[in-house]
């Protein structure tokens, strides 16, 4: 009967800090996760490293606002073929950032359920940080190419909306949201286990 007593304490006490640790305002601020894999069409590698920002209500903190954004590095190489000897071999180097924001709602003490509007999804690239390498060794920049990065950001922008809409839409359950010491947070995401750190 003690052995019984004390599993249920134990219990008891593990859903009440993961109740505490979601519902009082721990997860106030914005939380930056490891850069991962983003799956980008056209032979792009690319990466996306999410930020969370949760904004409570007054109260328990167990609904509120939030912001995600997502700052993004792309890569693509291309080189000659002996076909094509005319072509200059080079690559391409993309900085963007994406954000949407919703609403949010602590469920079940340790999962995190998102609604978000995809109306205030944006995509944005900027030009300047579009950069055009023709020569692999000292990483100069191709002039020429230069001439056509605005062009570059632009088709960009349209080829990640689709991407970044997916991206965001995986966060809409956040699952087993454990928070330690008050400043990392473990969770998953569909069926993959993140960590979060909260920013200073």
């Amino acid at each position: 009967m003690k052995k019984h007593i004390i599993l249920l304490m134990a219990l008891i006490l593990t859903a009440g800090y993961a109740l505490t640790s979601c519902q009082k305002g721990k997860i106030s601020g914005v939380w930056t996760g490891a850069p991962t894999p983003l799956d980008v069409p056209d032979t792009y590698l690319a990466s996306s490293q999410m930020t969370l920002e949760f904004l409570p209500d007054p109260g328990d903190g167990a609904t509120g606002q939030v912001v995600m954004r997502s700052f993004i590095d792309m890569q693509q190489a291309t080189a000659a073929t002996l076909e094509q000897k005319d072509q200059i071999s080079y690559a391409i180097s993309i900085a963007a950032t994406a954000s949407i924001t919703g609403t949010y709602t602590i469920h079940d003490g340790d999962d995190i359920l998102t609604v978000l509007d995809p109306s205030t999804m944006t995509v944005s690239v900027d030009p300047d940080a579009v950069r055009y390498t023709s020569d692999f060794e000292t990483g100069a920049q191709d002039p020429e190419m230069n001439t056509i990065r605005a062009d570059t950001a632009m088709s960009i922008t349209k080829l990640l909306e689709p991407v970044m809409s997916a991206e965001f839409n995986r966060y809409q359950t956040i699952k087993d949201v454990h928070i330690e010491k008050g400043t990392v947070m473990d969770c998953k995401v569909g069926k993959e286990k993140m960590v979060f750190h909260l920013n200073n």
